[in-house]
């Protein structure tokens, strides 16, 4: 009874496990569920448990960074669609006619904007691209490629991947899911939109294309916003191309008439299908945990026989696979409800029955021996088959593994890092054979190539700028050095014209340094922030200091004001005055949620503002204290994403709002929050992701949104689209880049772009400039950057006291010879006018005096090495404070540069490192020490230095603690152990050490006498040659005492005396 009792515990336990383990991924997929009941249901599985790569947990953290802002507050998904988004973007085309006419022009203004791209293009240096949905291939012709993204387009290869295009900047959903191309003729196209794995993007329905992809029409099949469909698959019958199937997750549809008409043909969520090769009649389709089979061509729902034989009826996902190998081959690969491979199945008589191959290793975990647990099958799972042969199959989820028995073993064909098996890209998305040899893999990171059967790999994502960029940042002084943060893609630095990964995983929040391109931050998800002061090569971690949790994306600003200071969000703020080398919490706000956002305000370093979600809260003493100045803002309706302060005026505040809560997008301030406006006038019903303040401008702002940038400034009542050549893609961040009057932006799927500044063509300028420094040095040469509105073509400068008084250059470069405060003035001009004088100063500083003295240390031991003269510093180890601790173990220069605003000097110091001697040993005879030293040492009674014992023997006087230090080089020195004197034993050991033997040799009687003649007893021990004791006893040093040896043979004998620890021994011989 007990046993049973104890099994049903178990079985009870597995169960709960596995209903726990799929909970939030079937909600997750299911269309019908509430936001907040997925989040609490993914806690609830993840709560106590610690986070392992390959199951998932990033994968939904991701999805729940984008999808919250946007269904904030009720939690309804519909919110978070792109569908949703184009259809509010369109009621604002529709409503708005003025703005419609400049979004449709394709001739870029000064008013409308000149996007172009900036890239990452193709895969940065050491990273890649950007997820893919699937891969396809031009019928007759494998050379042409066509892949898909989740949030960046349909793109074309004609030359096998080597350069890659897009026609799909327009469209209302970047994210798309399949291609179906028709066989007979390859102009006519459909494209299933939207996200199939991740759900960055929802579908809008399939679309054809008559002109080979150049322009793209929807079909019958489209789905409202509130229907949430996915398409999982498209499949072309290729003997009537008319004929399609969508497998979707409302059901599969079927058109007869090219995408005319079409008509629900079987209900269910269904993720795959295929034809049996070379026989339409026979069509296979899967849901997540469900195989049917229709053997009549799909033409009715009954047609569509669910098989059971030899398959698991439950799972997270499954996919299906075919080869022209042997048409009557079906492989079925599923993931379990822990989203772990949960087996492939394989059918030798066209899907009528299967047998389970195998279900280990776990293909689908991150190890690469299949050891661990888990997976995110729900996200990641593909597999195909060897057009030429039968048993190979690739298969996998995070990592791909390979089998050349149909399944039934395995070993490691990819891995991202380690492994021993080939670098691919983590989490695979599609598996497409050509040949025997040669297969493609698309994958998080873009595509990727085999032509030898798997044995090497090569990447080939050409110019795709798919990236979907989080944050980016950029030089104040260099135009083309610009670093991003990409989900999937790490932070990536672009130098000239060539883009690197400089960091891996997720990259979120980043800046450059604004007086050092060399000192970048970056960082990783939850608030792992890193800097690097060396453009990227190595980096160094800043989060000593911080507690709580940082968010998904959690923001790290460098204080306009020193270069030195940085400030940070977890659930409070914080300061660092070291660039992050240490933290300390900056007040206290009362708030149980995480700050997403910061502002500096330019003109007063005392004023902060910081924002979660739902609050705003702004501190005017440097942190001391922190108020919130939420009254009247819509926080209740929808959540805050960012904010940003006027550069001359930090009372002047803009807050920006995403969600579907109308004219309630963009909010401003004049007085500090006390008060608020709501300036969403001319904005579409969109998410609000992003805002930047123009410098020095009337209130000139631009936002990001879902669907496109808008410009405002205070002459206007109303925002104006500024979007022309910039893709239908979600705008995440911005940055200006003064000294060429460019606005750049961080886009969700299209990576980075730019555009000139808005200006207005009738208007003269408002003259203004900007210089990278708080001063500048002497004899240096210096840029004053141009930051005029209004397009000015003639520019006059007056630079009292430079090298150049006069200028009339846009970006002049002068110096100056002496320190002081110098005015500079100028005065810009275009058709239209000129403006008035704009006058500012420039601080002109000596270079600083950099000083760090040498030091001497012994081997193994660490020292400080001290720097001061500067503001901040850069020492060639890689620090980046005034001290750094080191422990060179050979004598080493080290070169420290120290920086004031834009000067910098240099100083180097020296470390000598001398070497220990070894460890003294001390000898004794009687009342004298000997070291074994034979030269620097010094004694010490009971750790007390003796003045002048310095030789390397020591007459002792008094009883103690006696031991001898020995110095080497550079004062490194060494201790020996303690000798414990006490002088009654000393002269114990002088009395016996004076005894006399006679006669020696002996015959009978041998004499013991003391030439001191003291009343002492000592024993005395004879030994054997032997060392056995053949006699002992006691005499008295004051009298000569016989001791007869009659008894002993004749030989060689020792006899040894011991008085009060003290010994002494002699040799005689016994005749």
């Amino acid at each position: 009874m007990k046993t049973t009792f104890k099994i049903l515990i178990l079985l009870f336990t597995l169960i709960q496990f596995k209903a726990s383990a799929q909970l939030w991924v079937e909600k997750f997929q299911d269309t019908t569920q509430n936001f907040y009941t997925i989040q609490q249901e993914f806690n609830n599985y993840w709560q106590n448990k610690p986070y392992e790569r390959g199951k998932g947990y990033k994968a939904f953290r991701r999805w729940e960074w984008f999808t919250e802002p946007r269904v904030y507050p009720s939690g309804d998904l519909r919110l978070a669609s792109r569908s949703k988004a184009f259809e509010e973007f369109q009621k604002y085309i529709q409503q708005n006619p003025v703005a419609a006419q400049k979004i449709h022009s394709s001739n870029s203004t000064s008013t409308t904007g000149n996007w172009t791209p900036m890239g990452p293009y193709g895969s940065p240096i050491g990273g890649d691209a950007g997820r893919l949905t699937f891969i396809r291939f031009m019928p007759g012709d494998v050379n042409t490629i066509f892949i898909g993204t989740g949030a960046g387009g349909l793109w074309t290869s004609t030359d096998a991947g080597s350069t890659w295009s897009t026609n799909t900047n327009g469209l209302e959903v970047l994210g798309c899911s399949d291609l179906a191309i028709n066989p007979v003729n390859t102009n006519i196209m459909y494209l299933a939109t939207g996200d199939i794995d991740a759900g960055d993007t929802h579908s809008t329905g399939v679309l054809k294309s008559t002109d080979g992809g150049v322009t793209w029409a929807p079909t019958a099949l489209t789905f409202s916003v509130s229907s949430q469909r996915r398409i999982g698959r498209l499949l072309i019958n290729p003997l009537n191309p008319n004929i399609l199937f969508a497998a979707t997750s409302a059901g599969i549809y079927r058109t007869n008439n090219g995408g005319t008409n079409w008509a629900l043909v079987k209900s269910g969520n269904f993720k795959d299908m295929e034809y049996r090769p070379s026989d339409t009649s026979t069509v296979y389709a899967v849901t997540s945990s469900q195989f049917f089979r229709s053997t009549t061509g799909g033409n009715t729902s009954a047609s569509f026989v669910q098989v059971t034989s030899g398959l698991a009826t439950t799972g997270a996902r499954m996919v299906v696979s075919v080869t022209p190998a042997d048409p009557n081959y079906v492989y079925i690969l599923r993931s379990a409800s822990d989203n772990s491979f949960g087996g492939v199945y394989r059918s030798t008589n066209s899907g009528t029955n299967f047998s389970l191959r195998s279900n280990t290793p776990n293909i689908f975990g991150w190890d690469p021996d299949g050891t661990d647990a888990g997976g995110q099958g729900w996200y990641d799972i593909a597999c195909g088959v060897s057009p030429t042969d039968k048993e190979e199959i690739t298969c996998g989820g995070v990592n791909t593994w390979k089998s050349l028995d149909g399944g039934a073993t395995w070993f490691l064909n990819t891995h991202w890092y380690g492994g021993g098996a080939p670098y691919v890209h983590a989490d695979l998305h599609a598996v497409e054979y050509v040949s025997g040899t040669t297969c493609y893999l698309g994958h998080d990171g873009g595509i990727s190539r085999t032509t030898d059967g798997g044995n090497t790999w090569t990447t080939i994502n050409g110019q795709m700028n798919i990236a979907q960029v989080y944050r980016i940042g950029q030089s104040s002084t260099t135009a083309n050095y610009v670093l991003s943060g990409h989900q999937d893609n790490g932070t990536n630095l672009l130098n000239g014209t060539t883009w690197r990964e400089v960091y891996g995983g997720d990259g979120a929040d980043c800046f450059v340094d604004w007086s050092n391109n060399n000192t970048m931050v970056e960082s990783y998800v939850y608030g792992d922030f890193n800097i690097s002061n060396n453009g990227g090569n190595s980096w160094t971690s800043i989060t000593n200091g911080l507690t709580g949790t940082g968010a998904w994306v959690a923001p790290i600003i460098q204080s306009p004001h020193v270069a030195n200071t940085y400030y940070c969000g977890y659930q409070q703020v914080f300061k660092s005055t070291n660039k992050g080398t240490n933290w300390t919490q900056m007040g206290t706000i009362s708030s149980s949620g995480q700050i997403l956002y910061l502002a500096a305000a330019p003109s007063n370093s005392l004023v902060l503002y910081a924002a979660t979600s739902g609050a705003l809260y702004k501190t005017t003493n440097g942190g001391t204290t922190w108020s919130t100045i939420s009254s009247g803002l819509p926080t209740g309706a929808a959540e805050i994403t960012r904010m940003v302060v006027d550069n001359t005026d930090a009372n002047n505040v803009f807050v920006t709002f995403s969600g579907y809560s109308a004219s309630n997008k963009v909010f401003k301030t004049t007085n500090g929050g006390a008060n608020w406006t709501n300036i969403s006038t001319g904005l579409p019903n969109l998410p609000v992701n992003c805002i930047i303040y123009t410098n020095n401008s009337n209130d000139a702002i631009y936002v990001g949104t879902d669907v496109g940038v808008y410009y405002r400034d205070g002459s206007m009542s109303s925002w104006t689209p500024f979007m022309t050549g910039l893709p239908n893609v979600i705008v995440n961040d911005f940055e200006i880049f003064y000294p060429t009057n460019k606005l750049r932006a961080g886009t969700y799927g299209r990576g980075v772009w730019q555009s000139d500044l808005y200006s207005d063509p009738s208007s003269s300028p408002t003259a203004n400039f900007s210089t990278s420094f708080a001063s500048a040095c002497v004899n240096t040469p210096f840029v004053f950057n141009d930051q005029s509105s209004g397009t000015p073509t003639v520019w006059s400068w007056t630079l009292t006291g430079s090298s150049s008084p006069t200028s009339s250059v846009k970006n002049p470069t002068v110096s100056y010879g002496a320190p002081g405060i110098y005015t500079v003035s100028l005065i810009a001009s275009n058709g239209n006018g000129s403006s008035s004088v704009y006058t500012n100063t420039i601080s002109v500083s000596a270079p600083p005096v950099v000083t760090v003295p040498s030091l001497t240390v012994c081997a193994v031991q660490s020292k400080a090495l001290v720097a001061s003269g500067a503001s901040s510093y850069t020492w060639s180890t890689g620090g980046t404070s005034n001290v750094i601790i080191v422990s060179p173990t050979v004598t080493t220069v080290y070169t420290v540069t120290g920086f004031v605003g834009a000067c910098s000097a240099s100083s180097t110091a020296t470390i000598s490192v001398g070497s220990f001697p070894a460890i003294p040993t001390v000898s004794q005879n009687g009342n004298i020490l000997t070291s074994s030293a034979l030269a620097n040492n010094q004694w010490y009674l009971n750790g007390a230095l003796i003045p002048g014992a310095n030789a390397q023997s020591y007459t002792v006087t008094q009883d103690g603690d006696y031991s001898v230090m020995v110095t080497g080089n550079y004062g490194c020195s060494k201790t020996s152990t303690i000798t414990t004197i006490v002088l009654t034993d000393v002269a114990d050991a002088t009395h016996i050490n004076t005894i006399q033997l006679s006669p020696n040799p002996v015959k009978d009687m041998i004499y013991i006498n003391s030439a001191l003649k003291v009343e002492k007893t000592v024993n005395y021990t004879i030994y054997s040659v032997t060392g056995q004791v053949v006699k002992y006893g006691s005499v008295n040093l004051n009298n000569r005492e016989a001791v007869s040896v009659n008894d002993l043979s004749t030989g060689v004998y020792e006899i040894k005396f011991n008085v009060n620890g003290s010994n002494s021994s002699y040799k005689f011989v016994k005749e």
